[in-house]
Order: structure tokens, then sequence, then C-alpha cells
């Protein structure tokens, strides 16, 4: 192999030294291991049972119940595949209508019921 080839070919199997690697390069690496930490935290926290469902489990038929989260699905069933009614934001205020399902509150805003994920409410108050 010519010299120069072989040069190149080293180049691209092996890592370039640390000390060689340009600012923007450390920068970029920082900014994703940054936001690499912080999805894998929404996603742990995601799967963290809350005080809003520990609290909507015991809640009873005529309840207040507030979305705490910045927006939550109004749907048409006790499912993420049922059809969407609409998008109720962090504050709005709900009536719990029935007892709560597999994770899903059955709740009325403005004369419109549907089903909420009870991880998005907690008790009003």
């Amino acid at each position: 192999m010519r010299p120069f080839l072989a040069a190149a070919a080293a180049a691209l199997l092996l890592p370039a030294p640390l000390a060689a690697q340009s600012p923007s390069d450390s920068l970029l690496r920082n900014q994703m291991r940054i936001t690499n930490q912080a999805v894998g935290s929404q996603i742990r926290d995601a799967q963290r049972p809350s005080a809003g469902n520990a609290a909507t489990r015991a809640a009873v038929t005529g309840a207040g119940m507030t979305v705490v989260v910045p927006a939550a699905i109004l749907r048409a069933g006790p499912t993420t595949e049922s059809s969407v009614l609409g998008v109720l934001y962090r504050g709005t205020p709900l009536t719990l209508t029935g007892p709560v399902q597999d994770g899903w509150a059955p709740v009325s805003h403005e004369g419109r019921a549907g089903y909420v994920s009870t991880r998005l409410l907690a008790p009003a108050g």
C-alpha cells in the first residue's frame, strides 16, 4: 500500500486525539450529553407513579379535578387509541363522572364528557 493511502486509512480508522478536536466539537458533545440526560430524566419521571395518579384513584364521583400538565388530551374512551375530543390545559377544572378505571378518569368539562389519563390530573383545591 502506498504511504499516503496507509496514512489516510489509519486516519479514518483511528479517532482523532482530543487535543486536535476543535472547541465546537467539544461544545457539541457537551450539548448532546445534556440533551440525553434531560430526555432520560423525562422518561424516568413519566414512568414513576405520580401523586396525581394516587390521588385520582381515591377520588369519588363528582369530585373536582385539575389538569396538572401543560396539556392533556380529552378522549372519547379510556385508551390512547380512542378519538380525541379536545385538549385541556394546565389548571382546567374537571368533574369526575365515574370510577377511575385502568388509569383513566371519566370526566366532564363545560358539558363535554370524556376520559383523561389519571397521571395528568390531581384533586382540585
